[in-house]
Parts: C-alpha cells; sequence; structure tokens
C-alpha cells in the first residue's frame, strides 16, 4: 500500500465540498466493508485496490473517486473504530450518581467491543507502519487523537491520587486504559476467547482505577 492520506481523520467525503450523497455514501461503505474483509482475509500489505473492487463489485475508478490509496482507506476504517470506542465510553460512565469503582469499571468493560479481525487488522497495520516513517507517524497522530477524545470523557470518572505521576493526568488516564484495552485485544488473537478477555481486562482497570469498594 502506498501512504498518500492527510494528516488528519478523515470526514465522511473529501471530494464533494462535504457534501454526500446517498449513492456516494453507499460507494464507500461497500468500499470500506470490502477492504476491511479483505484486510482480514488476506492480510493487511497482500490486499491489492482491484482485491476490494471485486468484492465491493466497483471498478478502479469508483475506488479512486473516494480514496487515493488502501492506507486512506484503512484511516478511514480507523477513525470509524476509534469514534465507536469513544462513544462505547462515553454511555458507560454517563450516570446520574457516581458508581462504585468496580461497577464503572464492568460499565466499561461491558460498553467496549472485542472485534478479533479488526484487531488482527491493526496489528498487521502497526507493523507494516512501523517500518515506514510517514505512515507510522500518520497512525501516532490517529492514535493521540483517540486518546485526547478518551481523556475529555474520563477527566472527572476516576480519582487519580493513588495512580503513578504519568497518570494522574487525563490524557496519562486515557493512555493506559487505551494500552489495557488494546493489549486485551491483542491477547485475544492467540486465545480466541472472548470471555476470558473481558474478564481479564475488569481486572486490570480494577487495579488502574484503584481498590474496590467495601
Amino acid at each position: 500500500m502506498v501512504s498518500t492520506s492527510p494528516a488528519h481523520p478523515l470526514p465522511p467525503d473529501t471530494r464533494s465540498g462535504g457534501r454526500v450523497t446517498r449513492r456516494r455514501a453507499e460507494t464507500r461503505r461497500r468500499l470500506l466493508d470490502a477492504a476491511f474483509a479483505a484486510f482480514a482475509e488476506l492480510g493487511v500489505g497482500r490486499v491489492r485496490v482491484e482485491d476490494v473492487c471485486e468484492r465491493a463489485h466497483y471498478t478502479r475508478g469508483a475506488f479512486y473517486s473516494n480514496f487515493d490509496s488502501l492506507d486512506e482507506l484503512f484511516f478511514a476504517l480507523y477513525q470509524e473504530r476509534a469514534t465507536a470506542i469513544t462513544e462505547q465510553v462515553t454511555v458507560a460512565l454517563v450516570c446520574e450518581e457516581r458508581p462504585a469503582r468496580r461497577d464503572l469499571v464492568d460499565r466499561v468493560v461491558a460498553a467496549l467491543s472485542f472485534d478479533r479481525a479488526w484487531s488482527l487488522v491493526v496489528a498487521e497495520f502497526t507493523l507494516y507502519a512501523a517500518r515506514r516513517p510517514a505512515l507510522c507517524a500518520q497512525l501516532a497522530e490517529r492514535r493521540d487523537a483517540v486518546q485526547e477524545a478518551l481523556a475529555r470523557v474520563v477527566d472527572d470518572a476516576v480519582e487519580r491520587g493513588h495512580l503513578p505521576v504519568s497518570m494522574r493526568s487525563a490524557d496519562g488516564l486515557a493512555a493506559a486504559i487505551l494500552t489495557i484495552y488494546h493489549g486485551v485485544s491483542g491477547e485475544m488473537l492467540i486465545h480466541r476467547d472472548e470471555a476470558r478477555a473481558r474478564a481479564w481486562l475488569a481486572d486490570l482497570l480494577a487495579v488502574l482505577v484503584g481498590p474496590v469498594d467495601s
């Protein structure tokens, strides 16, 4: 894949002045879904534009009218997932009364999704990008954006006095949560056990936010 994607997360459409027709939105959706399926089945780095077009039943022209490259398409998928994670955590933390710490953990764990195929694609793309400095910088920028969004959500949710200095800020806490979540997702690639992954995530987050309330 050749990196030509912009430095910031993609909006729904970048080639129609912000206007997205129903047909164009459907084309993008089918291309995104086809690419994800191809990445998951064939592996990042082995997928060609032709593979995506064949699965989506579109021409190369349709692909390039929506995306400049497979890298740009991946980052569109990444932005969708990043938005979903932030929304999931937001929903988990929105409540009328401040929950007990273990209840807080359980709400977050229940809200977060585990998708083995997506974890595999992200792991492969991360290794692919790590060997390409410009692409790696773009991936890092997008991960930082996810962390910043999550930091705004968790800022008032957890007392941080017991944490190491590096985790007492909202950004530090968000980084720790994402690191734990991605690490557990990676473990699920090997064990293929979502129940085990959720239990392990709950235990790790419980340690992070402090002693369980009595």
